[in-house]
């Protein structure tokens, strides 16, 4: 290993910083201010030891995408109701009364 950051590797602090339990967005304004010091320390779990500690599974569990909700299908039409719905029907027309 020659110190470089690898695939699978996880950055879990940037200048002190720790990125557990924050938003994407905000690790990323974190290394972007970063990017503004003379110096950027990287606190960095390797992904590939075998005696990987706790917060790289807390980690990968925290980024496995939600599951997919199950489609919105239409109601079969035999559920359609036997009488119009009140809603749905057409507003009867009014006749003018003209008073003599």
């Amino acid at each position: 290993m020659d110190g470089r950051i690898q695939p699978n590797d996880i950055i879990v602090e940037i200048n002190g910083n720790s990125l557990q339990d924050v938003p994407f967005l905000r690790a990323q304004n974190i290394f972007r201010s970063a990017m503004d010091t003379a110096e950027i320390r990287l606190r960095v779990v390797k992904g590939d030891t075998s005696n990987a500690p706790s917060i790289i599974s807390q980690l990968k569990e925290k980024l496995k995408p939600a599951p997919v909700p199950p489609p919105v299908l239409p109601k079969p039409r035999s559920h359609a109701p036997i009488k119009p719905s009140p809603l749905t029907l057409p507003a009867p027309e009014s006749k003018e009364v003209v008073a003599t």
